[in-house]
């Protein structure tokens, strides 16, 4: 395993599947890890998923709400006096949405509503994320940041998940700007690490026909953090993950 002692690593996500899958191996791997929570529940659901590990001293967790750009300012400023500049920033929001196909799941208003809503989360949480951080990232050819994405955003597998289409499609767009934006600098290094395959809690993947959080985490800290990839669309899929071992 690659080491990461000394690295300050920002993460978004800690209380979901993904993300806490990711802040598993970056801690295991000896980075600092600030993972901003909405609140204590967010901490503790966190805290649950990194119980096997020997210590959790390296870990951070500041309250901050990721699609609101006050929020993300002044976690950014608190990051930046207490450390200076940070080495790896991974955004992993957006959860799973299946209400209904996207003309027909609410009326006018209620549907403008949820747009606005779920566009926030999936979209404006990664763009203020990257607003912010990537200027605080260190000057070295090793930084990174990565865009955690979905392959649902690159087709509609599920009328009734046409959210996650219409978003993450929206985020992908983004996500090519910023690259194109940075393509010709020397640092940092911009990747998008879009999954496929089905991410499962560790306590839950054994027989689910899934791969554990930490296997996807692994993977990530070989093919974007602690690599060379810049720039990049690395796709994630059974493949990928077969043979990691976390």
């Amino acid at each position: 395993m690659a080491s990461l002692a000394n690295k300050v690593a920002v993460v978004t996500g800690g209380s979901g599947t993904v993300g806490s899958g990711i802040i598993y191996q970056l801690l295991k791997a000896g980075a600092k890890v600030i993972a901003p929570v909405r609140n204590e529940r967010g901490k503790q659901s966190l805290l649950s998923e990194l119980e096997s590990l020997p210590s959790t001293a390296n870990l951070e967790t500041p309250l901050a709400d990721v699609s609101d750009a006050k929020s993300v300012e002044a976690l950014g400023n608190e990051v930046k006096t207490k450390y200076g500049t940070v080495d790896h920033v991974v955004t992993a929001v957006g959860s799973w949405w299946q209400k209904g196909p996207l003309l027909q799941f609410a009326g006018l208003h209620d549907s403008c509503d949820e747009m606005l809503t779920q566009y926030q989360t999936y979209v404006m949480s990664h763009f203020i994320m990257a607003k912010v951080f990537v200027p605080l990232l260190k000057a070295a050819p090793e930084s990174s940041f990565t865009f955690i994405t979905g392959s649902g955003g690159e087709q509609l597998f599920n009328v009734d998940a046409s959210m996650i289409r219409a978003q993450v499609g929206a985020l992908f767009c983004v996500i090519d700007c910023i690259q194109v934006e940075y393509a010709d600098k020397s640092y940092p290094r911009i990747n998008e690490f879009r999954i496929r395959s089905w991410i499962k809690r560790h306590a839950e993947a054994t027989g689910s026909g899934g791969y554990s959080h930490r296997v996807l985490g692994q993977y990530l800290l070989e093919s974007c953090v602690a690599s060379n990839t810049k720039g990049q669309l690395l796709r994630v899929a059974d493949a990928e993950l077969a043979f990691v071992n976390p």
